[in-house]
């Protein structure tokens, strides 16, 4: 069921306010130029969003999952999916939870740390607590080694 939209207030009126988690097919989309007709109306709603007509949310398992889509399907270094979602992360008119994490992680991923593991580490450090994990190199990585 779709949320009741919210209200934002311009000077003298009232405007209803839709909003919006994002998808992986809409990060997909945009970063790779795919799909003329649907890329149009992504923009679209972006630009939207950043004027403030909308509120786009972006959660760190769609930012995972389009990391998994854009290195085994569209073939992407890690460097290019990591720069281009920096840039996306980056937008302060998106809500990204653990925005700060995500930019730490896109940052390893970008020298070859798999998303998971770079994750882990990184919400590790975050909280200050340790990863539970039989993986030797994850241990040394979310140990700072």
């Amino acid at each position: 069921m779709p949320r009741a939209p919210r209200l934002r207030q311009t000077g003298l009126e009232t405007i209803d306010m839709a909003s919006y988690i994002v998808d992986t097919n809409i990060l997909v989309r945009f970063l790779t130029d795919d799909r003329g007709e649907q890329l149009a109306e992504i923009k679209t709603l972006f630009s939207q969003a950043e004027k403030g007509e909308h509120s786009l949310t972006i959660t760190p398992l769609i930012v995972a999952e389009t990391v998994y889509v854009l290195r085994s399907v569209y073939q992407k270094t890690p460097k290019e999916i990591s720069d281009s979602l920096q840039i996306m992360l980056s937008q302060r008119w998106i809500k990204v939870e653990e925005r700060q994490i995500l930019l730490a992680t896109l940052a390893l991923t970008a020298a070859g740390t798999h998303f998971v593991d770079a994750y882990l580490a990184i919400r590790a450090k975050n909280d200050a607590t340790e990863v539970f994990t039989f993986d030797r190199k994850l241990k040394r990585l979310a140990a700072g080694k």
